[in-house]
């Protein structure tokens, strides 16, 4: 498994909050399905994100990397999906629609993970964390209503088995180019 250190000083790789993020990720990625969880977690996303973006967006997979915050700041990430900063919607949908799939997709890596792999999804919480933060961007104070309607419809939505195979599929994509 190879964990990105890359954006992580020399001089602080030995810090003991960057040494307690390694070992935990790991760890982590060490476990007998944890990696195919986060493969399936990501695919989650991709596959909301298509939905919402216009086809030419190109969606980068971002395999296990840690980051210097500042300070005695580290940060963790078992992978990650990354879009460019001028990310378009479809021109055919409507604001409204375009919210909901927001929604859906910061919350589709936990559902699909919970419903494909038994498990809590990793990353679940900061996806929240990061869909709350959207929210209050925006001035939308009651974020935990969108999050659960979008959980719900997520249930639904990922307990079609043509769903289910294009997560699985997109996981096993995404797997080989992990480097893990």
């Amino acid at each position: 498994m190879n964990i990105n250190v890359d954006q992580v000083p020399q001089s602080l790789r030995t810090h003991p909050e960057f040494l307690r993020i390694l070992h935990g990720m790991q760890r982590d990625l060490g476990v007998p399905g944890f990696v195919d969880s986060v493969c399936i977690h990501e695919a989650a996303h991709v596959l909301l994100i298509s939905q919402l973006c216009d086809p030419s967006t190109e969606i980068t997979f971002i395999p296990s990397y840690i980051t210097h915050d500042g300070g005695d700041k580290f940060s963790g990430y078992t992978a990650s999906v990354k879009l460019p900063t001028d990310v378009r919607a479809k021109a055919s949908l409507d604001v409204q629609t375009q919210f909901q799939l927001a929604a859906q997709i910061y919350a589709a890596g936990g559902v699909a993970t919970r419903k494909l792999s038994g498990g809590f999804g990793p990353g679940d919480e900061e996806d929240r964390n990061l869909f709350t933060a959207f929210c209050q961007r925006l001035g939308i104070t009651d974020s935990e209503v969108y999050w659960q309607q979008a959980c719900a419809q997520l249930e639904e939505y990922v307990s079609r088995p043509a769903v289910q195979t294009a997560i699985r599929n997109l996981a096993a994509s995404i797997k080989p180019s992990s480097l893990w």
